[in-house]
């Protein structure tokens, strides 16, 4: 396995919205080298062995660090035994059941259903346009760049968010396993800031793209809504998340 860049930032790809192109840390960023390095073209295609060849590296790569971890916590791979792998995936379940009946949980799936039923609302879209065109020449192309700068945010985390909250909330449920370490190291915590984040940007993108109506569509409210109720729900089921430090982004 290749050894990352010692300038690298160890873990930020832990915390981060994998928004690359925006983000000022890509060029010490240990996965967004690999990426970059191994899959340097989006079209690649399936068909060629080149890719599989890629593919399988990826997993041994990834198995590599597997055992290295579990080396670092003591674990022999090679002797747990069958009554164990039950145990671990009987708790796994009971932990999926907690994170699925986790009122943070219907929250973040709403807000997901409502931003997907604003992306496909036409009937919306068009009368925007038509506003927007009715405007002073000078300010279309600001109007535009405003509409369009908003629904990107929009679009980039309203599944984020959702499948950070699952992980968030996935890993606190190993709150056993998490408790030796310090509040500003342990993961769930990392995690829900980074949701904190992605809310808090989120907002400002419906906030921007409300005042381009006369009136404002319910769907604009009800997201506002439902974000102000993740962002309670988050601070109140993860208190201690402010104090985690993200690498690079915190200090």
């Amino acid at each position: 396995m290749k050894k990352p860049d010692p300038n690298n930032i160890p873990g930020i790809f832990n915390y981060c919205n994998r928004w690359c192109e925006r983000c000022p840390f890509s060029d010490r960023c240990t996965l967004y080298q690999q990426e970059q390095e191994e899959w340097p073209d989006e079209d690649a295609d399936m068909n060629e062995d080149s890719f599989w060849d890629k593919l399988k590296g990826n997993l041994e790569n990834s198995i590599e660090m597997l055992q290295e971890l579990a080396e670092e916590q003591g674990i022999d791979l090679n002797e747990v035994t069958a009554e164990e792998q039950e145990e671990a995936y009987h708790e796994m379940q009971v932990n999926e059941l907690m994170v699925n009946i986790n009122p943070l949980t219907a929250l973040a799936n709403s807000y997901l259903d409502n931003c997907l039923a604003w992306v496909k609302n036409q009937e919306i879209w068009e009368s925007l346009h038509m506003h927007i065109q009715l405007q002073a020449s000078g300010k279309i192309n600001e109007l535009e760049a405003i509409r369009d700068e908003s629904m990107e945010v929009i679009r980039w985390y309203m599944t984020m968010i959702p499948s950070k909250i699952h992980v968030a909330l996935s890993s606190k449920e190993e709150a056993d396993f998490w408790d030796q370490y310090p509040i500003q190291e342990r993961h769930y915590n990392g995690v829900a800031k980074l949701v904190k984040v992605c809310v808090q940007e989120s907002k400002e993108a419906w906030d921007q793209l409300s005042e381009l109506f006369i009136q404002v569509p319910v769907q604009v409210s009800t997201a506002l809504q439902l974000l102000t109720a993740i962002e309670e729900q988050v601070s109140e089921q993860f208190p201690d998340a402010d104090q985690f430090i993200r690498p690079g982004f915190d200090w």
